[in-house]
């Protein structure tokens, strides 16, 4: 069961870690905020969200070309386990 004391992408002391892999094999770490906003702004991007989620931003500092390149690879990953995107 999720454990509401683990969503702290945002915060320093967080267990998790935030990756961008690019083709090349190069990983660059992403820094996460919190997506400030109202709920009705936020569902309109983002159609799936609902009231008791948390909404992120998360950013990498990785040149534009990088991610011209190719398919991409987004790594969540702590601890309690890593999952992987490809996009």
């Amino acid at each position: 069961m999720p454990s509401i004391k683990l969503n702290d992408l945002n915060k320093g002391t967080s267990i998790w870690k935030l990756y961008l892999e690019t083709p090349d094999g190069k990983r660059y770490e992403g820094k996460a905020t919190k997506h400030v906003g109202k709920l009705e702004d936020i569902h309109a991007v983002y159609p799936y969200h609902n009231r008791w989620s948390v909404p992120y931003d998360v950013a990498f500092d990785v040149p534009l070309s990088m991610v011209e390149k190719g398919p991409l690879t987004f790594v969540v990953t702590s601890s309690q386990g890593t999952i992987k995107l490809k996009f």
